[in-house]
């Protein structure tokens, strides 16, 4: 398939025309205006019951000074003041901020020990109780850039609750009795074997698939219903694996979780993992939402990165060891390497490799880093195959454990210029060079296809308004590669688009024009689209005036 083409160069422009209109300006009184400008100092883990200290400046942006007010602040699920957030005990007195002054000072805070163990942003109000009059009083709270995790106790990770899964295809139902049965998922990634005597009735046992948010989750999750359904004897969950589906993880860290009623994963005692069949199977008394889980792995399991640029990867635990703290097998976040509140693992790696090349070499990219995390480099030109394997062979401290690998894509790409020219009746004209980096964003069978980003520069005329030079990014756009076979190896044409925001041409009388420049190639007189004959540069010049007269010229080269 070619996908849509869109019609040549087009600038998209409106002006709004107002009649009548009074304006009265009025005087407005002088007030304060209280504004939280940074927080600062909020510790990655703080405890119940526990204290910590954060750094806030407070700004009065009106045009008068504020007398006395207070500070107070919360925990908060995101960064929005609402009724449900947490507020700590400590607050900050300010005596009087003349305007367009701040006031920067350190206060000393406490968790209240009921708090639900959660990740939380910190929000600072200033004058949270409205005792001053102000010319804005909706933005006087202003929340943390980072995220706190509340815990049990001082130091620990913390165990986070996710939302429940939703359905996610078709459910399997069978009525089970006391002689006992079996059930797979439609998906046959779950079977349910319920021995003899583990029901004292006829029951309508259903396994509906959901979406899996489980920490370290691996495919789909699986509802098993009558919920709370209790048995007499064990039942057998045995989950199906791939080893492409691990993602980061290996066979040996696998295992089955559970969700509580409160949101909480809760590791299963005692899986058993047979690498040769590719099943992990648990047992379980009682009926509630299960996955197949990683109990650690490196993050990213999969990612794409541009030639050149960096990806951060990290090993992460997602299931407490049993530490002596009470949390044994409950599960932490292990989803990403860059947010705080993430679980280092116990295990250490002792060696980095790029395509079984310890530290990897400039062809394939490089790797170095500690025990725990590491920083890969992409080439400085895309390789072939342009997947490679960063490996973390890990230990437990004396002894191999295993290899995980992270599967990275370089992703390549064009550089270059298009210079353009357009007019049309009435006088009507833009003129200009835009410089675009085009990024890969898919690959699907036959079509490739790169987002564009950059700069449009350009001289944009507006009959009545007069000629704006305009200088601004991209806002969008896309190339597109069209091959003949479905492993995108026999090229044959390409065609491209890209858009400026919006651009305003002041007038001589009445409100500016909005003016947008649209660059497309591809005409609707059916003048083909470039061939694509060589992919490491693509150039050429392009005419269409079926609408208006465009000329255009580019030439992008591979990176």
């Amino acid at each position: 398939m070619k996908g849509f083409k869109t019609a040549s160069l087009i600038i998209v422009f409106s002006i709004l025309l107002s009649f009548n209109t009074v304006s009265v300006v009025y005087s407005a009184k002088a007030r304060p205006d209280l504004l939280i400008q940074s927080i600062s100092g909020l510790p990655e883990s703080i405890a119940r019951s526990g204290s910590f200290s954060v750094t806030d400046t407070v700004a009065n942006n009106g045009n008068k000074k504020a007398g006395a007010f207070i500070i107070r602040y919360y925990l908060s699920l995101d960064t929005i003041k609402s009724k449900s957030d947490i507020l700590l005990v400590g607050k900050r007195r300010v005596t009087i901020l003349n305007y367009q002054d701040t006031s920067s000072d350190t206060v000393n805070l406490t968790v209240p020990k009921k708090t639900p163990l959660n990740q939380y942003y910190l929000i600072a109000c200033a004058d949270d109780k409205k005792k001053i009059r102000e010319s804005n009083e909706t933005n006087n709270c202003t929340a943390s850039q980072t995220m706190t995790n509340v815990s049990t106790s001082s130091g620990g990770p913390t165990p986070v609750a996710t939302p429940v899964g939703t359905p996610d295809g078709n459910a399997a139902t069978a009525t089970i009795g006391p002689a006992g049965g079996t059930l797979s998922s439609p998906d046959s990634k779950l079977a349910l074997s319920i021995p003899a005597g583990a029901l004292t009735s006829d029951t309508v046992i259903t396994i509906q698939p959901i979406t899996n948010n489980a920490h370290g989750g691996i495919g789909k999750g699986y509802r098993l219903t009558p919920d709370g359904q209790v048995f007499q004897q064990p039942v057998s969950l045995t989950f199906t694996y791939t080893d492409q589906g691990l993602s980061g993880a290996v066979a040996d860290a696998l295992g089955v979780a559970y969700q509580s009623s409160d949101g909480y994963w809760y590791w299963m005692a005692n899986p058993v993992v047979d690498k040769t069949a590719k099943t992990v199977t648990a047992t379980t008394t009682h009926f509630t939402d299960y996955v197949n889980v990683a109990g650690y792995n490196l993050r990213p399991g999969a990612t794409n990165v541009k030639v050149g640029q960096t990806v951060r990867l990290k090993l992460l635990n997602c299931y407490l060891e049993d530490d002596g703290s009470g949390l044994y097998s409950v599960g932490l976040r292990c989803d990403d390497t860059s947010a705080s509140g993430v679980a280092p693992t116990h295990y250490r790696v002792s060696e980095w490799a790029v395509n079984g090349v310890a530290g990897g070499n400039s062809t394939v990219g490089t790797i170095s880093g500690d025990s725990t995390s590491a920083t890969y480099t992409a080439p400085a030109s895309k390789p072939t195959p342009n997947t490679v394997a960063v490996s973390a062979r890990i230990t437990d401290g004396t002894a191999y454990v295993d290899t995980l690998v992270s599967n990275i894509t370089i992703v390549g790409g064009y550089t270059g210029t298009v210079q353009f020219t357009w007019s049309a009746n009435g006088g009507f004209s833009a003129s200009g060079t835009a410089n675009v980096t085009w990024t890969q964003s898919s690959t699907v069978q036959n079509v490739r296809q790169y987002q564009a980003s950059g700069t449009i520069n350009a001289d944009v005329t507006v009959p009545g308004c007069g000629t704006k030079h305009d200088s601004g990014p991209i806002a969008n756009g896309i190339l597109q590669l069209n091959y003949s076979d479905i492993n995108a190896t026999i090229p044959v044409d390409y065609f491209f688009n890209f858009a400026s925001g919006t651009v305003q041409v002041a007038c001589t009388s009445g409100p500016p024009a909005n003016v947008q420049i649209v660059v497309a190639i591809g005409c609707p007189d059916g003048t083909p689209t470039p061939a694509l004959t060589d992919e490491t540069t693509l150039s050429g010049s392009y005419s269409c005036g079926v609408i208006n007269l465009i000329n255009a010229s580019w030439k992008f080269t591979a990176q």
